[in-house]
């Protein structure tokens, strides 16, 4: 695939965590309500064409270049809640259909754009050919009613392998929220004629609804900050209800294969989702947003008996390329389209609905992911407590050894996260806390996941000591 990681967007932008000047924005600046400004942009870094953009029914074209422009990008810069700033808040690359969503912070910022989401689906046909991304035709923007960022719509037509299959994929996004930013897809994929699936794939990756896109270089069970490169090294999945989800840690090795084995799937129960979930401790592109995608409604129409519409059974799969370059795509994830014809009739039609969402990257110790590591995290590792990898509900944000296992270690270790004045981790603030602390700082064993350099700071000194000291006499709600 493209390496869409090496697109770099909107660097020294105006707008990212400040007041906009939109003078020196690179691209063409088509559209602005004083909540949005919408951008068509050219980028090099972009692998295919740029394709023609339309707004409000007329062509847009930069009058300062010569001849009909092409773009490979709408960026959009959205004011943050009450604040003056205008971040970049989406880049939706309408030449290669990737979309990347980046989150905006309390004070009016915006973290990173990371991880993507290929907006149409991708099919492996009966020669083995990978029918990845379409070729894109042009693109079309709406913007305006309501204002700001809730009233930008993209959509963009195209075609795969000169018209085997074509596709109308439409972005709706939603207003900004802090802490998240979102938008639905919607798409209609339409059978040109028979199409036949990969015998060897299908059920495993013949039929993507949707590919999540991140890059994972290297990374350790549990790194310290600054250790890893990755844009997110945790998959997770389920069912609307929370029914049948898991959170896997995703190893850097081996590479060049597939996450879950052949005839393996896990199924996503209907309304499911799919997720690349990112820390805060990687070294590379550091707050760059977790990705999640809903699947609201997918179905088919002419792939049923009698030509009916038929509803799709989704699982998910990932592969982790070969490649460490950080600017390369290396870990992929998609809902799988399990139940998938051998054979797609001529004149099917593939609908589904998806709700992107982008989210903050995950705190060591957030179980629930709220934002606060504290009493309500242990109480959802002991909801969890002795389940292993296989296990439905089973989360690797809570296997803090990373043995497999939700165990006392763990809770250990997360009482430590919560209070770190409990350097035992036994609930409890008292002199075992400080005798287990004075035996680690004086070069003695120290509790499972615990060090002596306190303050996280690379050393092991006095400042530690008083530290933990004036922790442990405060102690802990």
């Amino acid at each position: 695939m493209a390496p869409i990681s090496a697109v770099v967007i909107g660097v020294g932008a105006p707008g990212i965590g400040c007041v906009p000047a939109w003078a020196a924005q690179p691209g063409y600046r088509f559209f602005d309500d004083g909540q949005v400004a919408l951008f068509a942009v050219t980028n090099a870094g972009v692998a295919e064409p740029g394709v023609p953009l339309v707004f409000g029914g007329a062509r847009v074209d930069d009058p300062s270049t010569a001849g009909a422009d092409v773009y490979d990008i709408v960026e959009m810069f959205a004011r943050s809640p009450g604040t003056s700033s205008y971040p970049l808040t989406v880049a939706d690359i309408v030449a290669s259909g990737y979309i990347r969503l980046a989150v905006h912070g309390s004070g009016g910022e915006t973290r990173g754009l990371g991880t993507s989401v290929v907006v149409a689906p991708s099919y492996r046909v009966s020669s083995g050919a990978f029918r990845f991304v379409p070729a894109w035709l042009g693109a079309a923007a709406e913007a305006g009613s309501p204002a700001g960022l809730g009233g930008v719509r993209v959509s963009t037509p195209g075609l795969h392998a000169g018209g085997e299959s074509s596709v109308v994929s439409v972005r709706r996004y939603s207003a900004v929220e802090r802490g998240r930013t979102s938008v639905e897809v919607s798409y209609e994929w339409r059978a040109g004629g028979a199409i036949g699936l990969s015998a060897a794939e299908r059920g495993f990756d013949a039929f993507r609804l949707f590919t999540i896109s991140g890059m994972l270089s290297a990374s350790s069970p549990d790194p310290g900050p600054g250790d890893g490169v990755y844009d997110a090294k945790y998959l997770g999945y389920g069912g609307a209800d929370g029914s049948g989800g898991r959170v896997l840690r995703v190893p850097d090795a081996p590479r060049g294969r597939r996450l879950f084995p052949r005839g393996g799937l896990p199924e996503i129960p209907a309304g499911g989702w799919v997720e690349l979930i990112n820390d805060e401790r990687s070294s590379w592109n550091r707050g760059a947003p977790s990705v999640r995608v809903d699947v609201v409604s997918a179905a088919c129409e002419g792939c049923g008996a009698g030509g009916g519409v038929t509803g799709l059974t989704l699982g998910v799969n990932g592969w982790l390329d070969a490649s460490t370059d950080p600017n390369d795509d290396s870990l992929n994830a998609w809902a799988e389209w399990l139940d998938a014809p051998g054979v797609i009739p001529a004149g099917a039609v593939v609908r589904v609905t998806l709700r992107v969402s982008a989210g903050d990257p995950v705190a060591r110790g957030d179980l629930n992911r709220d934002g606060a590591v504290d009493a309500e995290d242990v109480l959802a590792w002991g909801a969890i407590l002795g389940r292993s990898e296989p296990d439905a509900g089973f989360s690797a944000l809570a296997d803090f050894d990373a043995d497999g296992v939700i165990s006392e270690t763990d809770g250990e270790i997360l009482r430590r996260l919560v209070c770190p004045a409990d350097f035992s981790g036994d609930g409890f603030i008292d002199f075992f806390d400080a005798e287990a602390f004075m035996a680690c700082y004086e070069g003695g064993p120290c509790p499972p996941g615990a060090s002596a350099d306190y303050n996280g700071d690379g050393f092991v000194d006095f400042f530690d000591l008083d530290g933990f000291f004036e922790d442990f006499e405060a102690g802990c709600a």
